[in-house]
């Protein structure tokens, strides 16, 4: 539902135009059952297509500190706003313009590339945090494993 820029992109993006979060703390819950806190908001001109066929809405995002292949995850809300038709079968946007449709059209390759990214980060992130809670443990004051207790 909410509209979503990563925190990378937000700052690529805030080199130009040195915006301000707004600051809110909302906790977003993945497809995974993950908690993500929130780093604020911040409202910015999206564009959907391009020449004549190009349509601007300001998008209210919330910005998030997650890893992620991707820049911006468009909720519910922007699409309401372009008066978006999506079709994830043909990896397809279609929106109106006046009289005419705008279309934007996927790519197989780069989609697949990009999931692949997200799989990979996520088995990586996952694993500094297996390997950070062993720290933890194993730090003075800390509890032990079985192991460490018996040496």
């Amino acid at each position: 539902l909410v509209d979503v820029i990563f925190y990378d992109c937000f700052m690529q993006i805030n080199k130009e135009l040195n915006m301000e979060l707004k600051p809110v703390t909302t906790a977003l819950y993945g497809c995974n059952g993950g908690e993500v806190m929130s780093m604020g908001e911040v409202s910015l001109p999206v564009a959907l297509g391009s020449g004549e066929l190009r349509k601007v809405r300001m998008v209210r995002f919330v910005v998030v500190g997650a890893e992620s292949s991707y820049n911006i995850i468009m909720g519910q809300t922007s699409l309401n706003a372009f008066q978006a038709v999506v079709s994830t079968y043909h990896m397809t946007i279609k929106y109106p313009v006046g009289e005419n449709v705008g279309e934007i059209v996927g790519d197989q390759l780069t989609s697949r590339s990009c999931y692949q990214t997200t799989v990979s980060n996520n088995k990586q992130l996952a694993k500094r945090q297996a390997e950070s809670k062993g720290e933890e443990i194993n730090r003075p004051g800390g509890s032990r494993s079985k192991e460490d207790k018996q040496k």
